[in-house]
């Protein structure tokens, strides 16, 4: 992901803590390596067991990444 966008950040917009989650909202920007801003919005959803990560699922706004990746106009 760093090679598509060089100057990645995430911004935490929630947390949501429980006995046995965690859920965290974040905001992705950056720019692309075609110039295009990245904007996108990013879930984590992590559910754990005996004090350990059992399962990490990330859920992201898949049409707002595939339209900052995309390649510039007119760009080969």
């Amino acid at each position: 992901m760093l090679e598509h966008v060089p100057d990645l950040t995430f911004e935490l917009v929630s947390l949501r803590v429980g006995e046995d989650f965690w859920v965290v909202q974040w905001k992705v920007t950056g720019t692309s390596a075609s110039g295009a801003g990245v904007n996108v919005d990013l879930a984590d959803f992590v559910l754990v067991e005996n004090g350990a990560v059992k399962e990490k699922h990330s859920y992201v706004d898949g049409v707002a990444m595939q339209a900052a990746l995309a390649p510039a106009e007119g760009a080969s």
